[in-house]
């Protein structure tokens, strides 16, 4: 099952509604319930590859969006010349660096820097433009009534897919989220209309009015500057900013979201639809680079926020009943109603399976603890709950 799918099954095991009240709630409870798992174990499922292509001076240098920590000796040099770096905190770094006078050549040692707002840097002053991958819905016309949360149509134009979506008569500024498919012809907003009322007028839904926050350098200044998404449409911020210290947005998303520069050479950031926003960590080596090396590493992964129907949860497809009973017990906890005793005894022995099967001993010693020098734990959304 999707994402979409365990949400909906614990809900319909709950006799309750699929509105995005209701929808959203399921969500955030299963993401809570499946970095909770993720976390619980060091299982191989966890950990991924990735590769860094080193630059002649150039030392700080992003690591995989999805990293947590790194496996334990797992960075290393080209097969060509195989060999490990060793890790120093960045106190004995900056040492090292002032007491060789920031010698360059191979590098062999490295230390972690600073979490990013950004997946990559501008590399020449730019205005900045955002937009999302999802093509806002027009199809026909809508009716709309000032002070009536329906908005209607003469043909069957509405799927259960444009709940959760953002729903702007053309003309209005203002933005309404769509709660709940009534049917092809009915939507339910979230809120009362407050505009003129109007028959057949045109429309968008999708992810129009939800705000892209760039916070950057404009002429030597710290300047934030909002924009408004439009759908697929291109929209551009009024400052030039010279260099970027963080991108985010105010609103999950239904589809991917990329920030770019104006020109669209120079792609800054892109976040996922559950993602509000973007934290990279990077990595110092020493000494610096001379020139192009394949550096290679492997790490443990954070799980990503998810958030679309059909965004797939990372723990692998033979725990997905384990989840699924976990959020409906949640579910009818939450809603006051009674865990069937059966139900609950079948979750308990799932659970211990869950703990039995995934957890990797052959992996224990490859994992660095907290207070070692081998590493940190970035966007450890479990951490964040408790």
């Amino acid at each position: 099952m999707n994402f979409g799918q365990i949400a909906r099954y614990a809900l319909n095991r709950g006799a309750l509604p699929f509105d995005a009240y209701h929808l959203e709630q399921a969500k955030e409870e299963l993401n809570f319930i499946v970095q909770d798992l993720w976390y619980k174990v060091t299982a191989e499922f966890r950990i991924a590859y990735d590769s860094i292509s080193t630059v002649s001076g150039i030392n700080q240098y992003v690591l995989n969006k999805f990293f947590d920590r790194l496996v334990k000796n797992s960075f290393q040099g080209t097969s060509d010349n195989r060999y490990f770096f060793s890790y120093l905190t960045p106190e004995e770094f900056y040492r090292r660096i002032q007491a060789q006078n920031d010698s360059a050549g191979d590098p062999y040692v490295y230390s972690f820097g600073q979490v990013l707002g950004y997946d990559t840097q501008l590399t020449a002053a730019s205005r900045v433009k955002a937009f999302s991958g999802l093509a806002s819905s027009i199809t026909g016309s809508v009716n709309v009534v000032n002070g009536d949360d329906r908005i209607k149509s003469s043909a069957s134009i509405f799927t259960i897919n444009h709940v959760g979506l953002r729903f702007r008569r053309d003309g209005d500024s203002k933005t309404y989220k769509i709660g709940k498919f009534i049917s092809g012809t009915e939507l339910q907003l979230t809120e009362k209309y407050r505009g003129i009322t109007g028959s057949s007028v045109n429309y968008k839904i999708g992810d129009v009015g939800i705000k892209v926050n760039v916070t950057g350098y404009v002429s030597g200044e710290l300047m934030s500057e909002e924009a408004e998404l439009d759908g697929i449409a291109e929209v551009v911020t009024a400052n030039t900013f010279t260099t970027i210290n963080s991108i985010s947005k105010s609103d999950r998303t239904g589809g991917r979201i990329t920030v770019q520069n104006e020109a669209g050479s120079n792609t800054l950031g892109v976040m996922a639809p559950g993602e509000t926003v973007i934290e990279r960590q990077s990595i110092l080596l020493w000494p610096n680079p001379t020139g192009i090396e394949a550096l290679t590493y492997s790490f443990y992964m954070h799980h990503p926020y998810l958030w679309l129907d059909t965004d797939r949860i990372l723990i692998p497809k033979r725990y997905e009943s384990l989840i699924a009973y976990k959020l409906t017990a949640r579910i009818l906890e939450l809603t006051g109603q009674t865990v069937p005793p059966l139900f609950l005894a079948d979750l308990l022995r799932k659970q211990g399976q869950f703990d039995n099967d995934s957890e990797d001993s052959s992996l224990m010693d490859a994992v660095p603890d907290d207070d070692t020098d081998q590493g940190i734990r970035i966007n450890r959304y479990f951490d964040k709950l408790v």
